[in-house]
């Protein structure tokens, strides 16, 4: 750190040069990593329910289900010539897209064919009150993006026919995925200019607020690069990115703020603008590369799951996070050596003598006078502030429950969700659970067939149950057997759910595996509720320790692990209660799934316990210095808190503006994130650092800072 900074301070010029070379080489090559990555695939490939799709595709050369469903009107009747004679159109027109492995429809009959030889070959594919019959379209195996360009494909052909409508998987993720981008692009215009202002009320100086904002958008673009480079080893999911300018936002503008505000401070005590510049980096400088690395080792606990979108998301947020870290420790340094006082410039004077007055002041602070108010009442503070995260967090306890991503995350006028609901109404057999069981080997056909009768005395409800269909020869020549089974209740309610446990147990005991959406559903949760126990305990680990080696203690970061856990706890239970339970449908503009989305509670730990500790040292680092200075402790977290309370305050209500992009999305899952992220960051914020944090610490007093003698050794050498 000692070299870095001289290096910093005695090569100001030369750094900026080689960051806006470097700027400009990220927006050259990194920007377009976004239309370069693959959409997001949930499923765990070593699951059963993968596997099993990944063994039928093997034999068959197409997937289990259609990527698209198109739904042709037929008024007169699917049956009839010129039902038939569409039908025939449409499908041939898809036929000749590259990219399509196969199109089923409705057989085209001779015309002298008996009526009702025609009406049995076109039931399958007819609507109940044959108005409208389905073309079923499978597209060719292939990279996630390869096959959506064949979609876009599809979509733009049938584009000029009136009245058809589009179902499907392939369509789903289209139209999230589009939605997605259409919320980032209409959001980037608003967001953008209000981080501006904040930042300038803030610092009372445009120069001030601009770097904050600067720092931020190069980290995105950096991130953007490695992401790009990345992506040229291994696929990186593309919801990757959305996390990436909301974390990096959020973070750069915290580093920023806190970097910034210490300069300023020096320089309103007096102090040369070097050596303003070095007192930053050697006290606001450590706090913001203890936060950095605390942030990434959380970020870094989400490698452990291998679902392809939630380990992309751990990867770009620990890039973000060294890359927020590294620009704040180098650039932010070399721009205040060039600007100086300078700083404060393109501000009013009133706002510029307020702002030195704010530098100078602690005694007659407001966050001053508030921390000396809670420790004259810690007990009273701190069991309160407890009680109600605690009341907060009980819908959690009591009702929570999990979802995946389909066709009702979509806004109500999607027509990707019209169709699939006019699908699941009018076509037989869609409206139930379509469920597969795959044998493989030299005795499939044998398991196949003793699998049909155990379901049969195991699941005497079922719709149908088909008999064993031998689908092809898979690797290694190994024969793949299948069992069609149709449950009579939807996917992913309750009653599939407990069939499709069932149907596992049985398939289990003859080497079978499982496919269909409530398996597919099951498997994924099983896999995310493995992971994530290893998840949390790299995130609590790297808590424990930076927060450790930063202040010497083993009670501080201890405590910081039951703080955070309290914010999690709390924000999940208004999480619960507005999508769970479906309150504010109407204030908010969504339609309740019934639960969260199974994979956004470990992307949401993994960001609050990151930002949670990263608001934690910028507090805690300030009081230990103070205390370091002789202080005692009370006073110390009074001053720690006056210093901070302001820059944590406005950095929480910052990085909700970046948040609001995705909590006004139109994605139900999408917004629970943003939703989830926001509160928990207020929450801490306010109940938190403003309350809970000095009323615990006025009570521990001296015992804050208990740890064994060769830990604050560490920490101390650390320090210097």
């Amino acid at each position: 750190m000692r070299r870095l900074r001289t290096f910093v301070i005695r090569r100001s010029r030369l750094v900026l040069a080689c960051t806006l070379v470097l700027a400009i080489v990220a927006a050259i090559y990194g920007v377009p990593v976004v239309d370069r990555l693959d959409p997001q695939t949930q499923g765990d490939p070593q699951s059963a329910s993968m596997r099993a799709v990944a063994a039928l595709e093997d034999a068959r050369g197409i997937s289990v289900d259609p990527h698209v469903i198109v739904i042709v009107p037929t008024p007169r009747g699917a049956s009839t010539a010129a039902g038939q004679a569409r039908i025939a159109e449409v499908a041939a027109g898809l036929r000749r897209i590259p990219g399509i492995k196969r199109v089923d429809a409705a057989p085209t009959l001779p015309a002298g064919a008996p009526p009702e030889q025609i009406a049995r070959a076109a039931a399958p594919f007819t609507a109940r009150d044959g108005s409208s019959a389905m073309v079923m379209v499978y597209l060719a195996p292939g990279s996630a993006a390869k096959q959506q360009r064949t979609v876009d494909e599809v979509v733009d052909q049938l584009a000029p026919v009136r009245g058809l409508k589009l179902a499907g998987v392939a369509m789903v993720n289209r139209e999230v995925n589009e939605v997605i981008a259409e919320d980032l692009h209409r959001s980037e215009a608003v967001i953008v200019p209000i981080l501006l202002l904040l930042t300038f009320l803030f610092f009372r100086s445009f120069v001030a607020a601009t770097i904050p904002v600067v720092i931020a958008g190069l980290s995105v673009l950096l991130t953007f690069l490695v992401l790009r480079i990345a992506n040229e080893f291994t696929p990186i999911s593309s919801f990757s990115v959305n996390l990436t300018t909301a974390l990096a936002a959020g973070l750069a503008i915290d580093y920023g703020l806190l970097l910034v505000s210490r300069f300023r401070e020096e320089l309103a005590g007096g102090a040369e603008t070097v050596t303003a510049v070095q007192r930053m980096e050697i006290t606001a400088g450590r706090a913001v590369a203890y936060s950095a690395l605390t942030v990434s080792s959380s970020m870094a606990g989400m490698l452990v799951f291998p679902q392809n979108y939630l380990a992309s998301m751990g990867f770009a947020g620990v890039i973000v996070a060294l890359t927020s870290g590294l620009t704040a420790l180098v650039v932010v340094p070399a721009l205040l050596v060039q600007l100086g006082p300078r700083v404060n410039s393109l501000s009013p004077r009133w706002l510029q003598r307020r702002s030195a007055v704010t530098a100078r002041s602690v005694d007659d602070g407001g966050w001053f006078k508030l921390a000396q108010w809670v420790s004259k009442r810690a007990v009273l503070v701190a069991i309160l502030a407890s009680s109600v995260m605690i009341a907060l967090g009980i819908p959690a306890f009591t009702n929570l429950s999990f979802t995946t991503v389909d066709e009702t995350v979509l806004p109500a006028s999607s027509p990707v969700r019209t169709a699939t609901n006019v699908l699941r109404r009018d076509f037989p057999g869609q409206d139930g659970s379509q469920v597969s069981v795959v044998t493989q080997g030299r005795t499939a056909g044998k398991r196949a067939r003793s699998i049909e009768a155990d379901l049969r005395d195991r699941l005497p409800q079922a719709a149908k149950i088909a008999a064993p269909e031998r689908v092809g020869s898979g690797r290694g020549a190994r024969e793949v057997q299948l069992v069609r089974v149709t449950l009579p209740s939807r996917d992913l309610t309750a009653a599939s759910k407990r069939d499709v446990r069932s149907m596992q147990q049985v398939s289990a005991g003859h080497r079978g595996l499982v496919a269909g959406v409530t398996a597919e559903f099951l498997d994924h949760q099983q896999s995310v509720q493995e992971g994530a126990v290893w998840a949390l305990l790299i995130v609590v680990a790297a808590t424990v320790l930076f927060i450790m080696l930063l202040t010497g203690s083993v009670v501080l970061p201890v405590k910081a692990v039951v703080m955070n856990t309290l914010t999690l706890s709390a924000t999940f239970g208004i999480l619960t209660w507005i999508f769970t339970e479906g309150h504010l449908e109407g204030v908010l503009n969504f339609t309740s799934q019934g639960g969260l989305e199974v994979g956004q509670p470990v992307l949401v730990c993994a960001l609050v316990f990151g930002l949670s500790t990263d608001y934690g040292v910028f507090l805690l680092s300030r009081v230990k210095e103070s205390v370091d200075a002789g202080i005692d402790t009370t006073r110390a977290v009074c001053i720690g808190t006056e210093r901070t309370g302001r820059i944590i305050t406005t950095a929480a209500l910052l990085f909700c503006v970046a948040m609001g992009a995705t909590a006004a999305s139109r994605l139900v899952t999408v917004k629970q994130v943003g939703l989830g992220v926001g509160l928990a960051v207020l929450i801490d914020a306010t109940i938190v650092r403003a309350l809970l944090v000095p009323a615990l610490m006025k009570l521990l007093g001296a015992r804050n800072w208990w740890a064994p003698s060769f830990i604050q050794r560490i920490s101390k050498r650390l320090s210097h």
